[in-house]
C-alpha cells in the first residue's frame, strides 16, 4: 500500500512518517502551506526527508485556509463568539482538501501525527481516545466527515508524547525531538498585537472594530451592582474568563454571559458559573441517534474530563443536558459526544449555553 503522510515540520508528524517508513510501508510526505508567512517547505522537514530519501509533495492551500478557517473565525470573533479555528482546520483542510489532494495524487490513505485511534463500535468505524489521554486529540477531530475514516491512519495511537520524543532521539533526530510545540492558534500574533491584527483584518472585510458596551456586575444572589462600567468589546472576553476583567474586588469575578444582542458583558462570582445545558449546531453525526447507548459522555474543552449527560438530536441541533453543572464553554466552541469508552458519536459547534443560575440575572 502507498501512504501519504501529512507532515507539518513538527515532532508528531515526523514520528508518524518514520514509524510507517520503518514498518516497510511505501510512504510519501505531503506538506500543505496554509499561511503566507510559512515557508513552502520548513527546514525542519527538508533535512529528515533527504536523510530518509522519502519523496515529498507540497500543496498551496493558503486560499482554502483563508476561506474555510481564517475568515469564518474572524467573523465569529467579530460577533463576540469564541471560535475554534483548529477544529475548522481539521474538518475542511487537513481531513478535507488535504485528503482529497492525496487521493488525486493516487494515495488512497492519509496518515497524520494526531493522537487519536480508530476502533470499531457495534459495526461502526469510529474515532476513539488515544493511549495518551493527556494528548488525545479525538475531541478536535469530531467534526471531520465520517466517510473519511476508512482512508485514515493514526500511527501514534498507542504512543505517548514522551515515547515520540524518545523514538526520534534514538534515531538521530535530536533537534526534532526537542522542538517546542505550539499550543495556540497558528495565525494569531502575540497578545499585545491582537487588537491591531483584528482591526486590520476586519477592515479588509468591511467591518468596524466592535464597540465597548455595558459591563454588569452581579453578586451571588444575582443582584446587580449599580456602578456603571464598560467592557472593551465582547471579542476580548470568553465565558468563564477570570483575568483581565478590570474589576477590583476581594473575590474573583468571572464572565458569566455575553449578551450579544445588547452588547453587554455580565460578570459575577464563581458560584454562578455552573453550566447545566447547551445547544450545538453544524452537527456532525458519526452514528445515528437511534443507535446511541443509554450512557453518554460529553466534552466541551480539550483539557476537560468527559462529563455524563443526556443528549437529543432534533432539527439539526444537538441538545445536551449535563448530569451535574460544568464549568462553562463558549459560543463558537467545539462539543463532542462519546460513549463511556471514548468512541466519538457526534460533534458540533456550541450556539447557546445555559447556566444553572441564569434566571438570577
Amino acid at each position: 500500500m502507498t501512504l501519504a503522510v501529512a507532515v507539518s515540520g513538527g515532532i508528531d508528524s515526523l514520528c508518524a512518517l518514520l514509524k510507517l517508513h520503518e514498518a516497510g510501508e511505501h510512504v510519501c510526505a505531503l506538506h500543505a502551506r496554509f499561511l503566507s508567512s510559512a515557508p513552502a517547505l520548513p527546514e525542519s522537514l527538508r533535512a529528515p526527508l533527504e536523510k530518509l530519501a522519502i519523496p515529498v509533495h507540497t500543496l498551496d492551500l493558503r486560499q482554502n485556509f483563508r476561506d474555510h478557517v481564517l475568515i469564518p473565525s474572524l467573523l465569529a470573533w467579530h460577533r463576540g463568539d469564541t471560535p475554534n479555528p483548529c477544529a475548522l482546520c481539521n474538518r475542511f483542510l487537513k481531513f478535507g482538501f488535504l485528503l482529497q489532494s492525496a487521493q488525486k495524487l493516487g494515495y488512497t490513505t492519509l496518515a497524520t501525527g494526531h493522537y487519536a485511534r480508530l476502533d470499531t463500535w457495534h459495526g461502526h468505524l469510529l474515532l476513539c481516545q488515544a493511549k495518551d489521554k493527556r494528548k488525545d486529540q479525538s475531541y478536535f477531530l469530531s467534526l471531520i466527515a465520517g466517510s473519511s475514516l476508512p482512508h485514515l491512519r493514526f500511527p501514534l495511537s498507542t504512543m505517548s508524547k514522551d515515547d515520540c520524543r524518545k523514538y526520534l532521539a534514538n534515531r538521530g533526530f535530536t533537534a526534532q525531538s526537542h522542538m517546542a510545540e505550539s499550543q495556540d492558534v497558528c495565525f494569531l500574533p502575540q497578545k499585545s498585537q491582537l487588537e491591531f491584527f483584528f482591526n486590520e483584518h476586519w477592515q479588509k472585510l468591511g467591518l468596524e472594530m466592535p464597540q465597548s458596551g455595558p459591563l454588569v456586575l452581579v453578586d451571588a444572589l444575582g443582584h446587580k451592582n449599580g456602578k456603571k462600567r464598560r467592557h472593551q468589546g465582547l471579542w476580548r472576553y470568553t465565558e468563564g474568563q477570570r483575568r483581565g476583567l478590570g474589576v477590583p474586588g476581594t473575590e474573583g469575578y468571572y464572565v458569566l454571559k455575553k449578551d450579544q444582542a445588547n452588547n453587554t458583558l455580565i460578570i459575577g462570582p464563581q458560584t454562578l458559573l455552573g453550566m447545566e445545558a447547551l445547544r450545538a449546531d453544524q452537527v456532525n453525526l458519526f452514528v445515528e441517534p437511534c443507535c446511541w447507548p443509554d450512557k453518554l459522555m460529553v466534552k466541551v474543552r480539550y483539557r476537560q474530563e468527559p462529563a455524563a449527560c443526556e443528549a437529543v438530536y432534533e432539527g439539526g441541533n444537538l441538545h445536551i443536558r449535563f448530569a451535574s453543572p460544568q464549568f462553562p464553554t463558549a459560543k463558537g466552541q467545539l462539543v463532542s459526544l462519546a460513549t463511556t469508552e471514548g468512541h466519538i458519536l457526534a460533534g458540533g459547534i456550541v450556539q447557546e449555553l445555559r447556566l444553572s443560575s441564569e434566571d438570577l440575572f
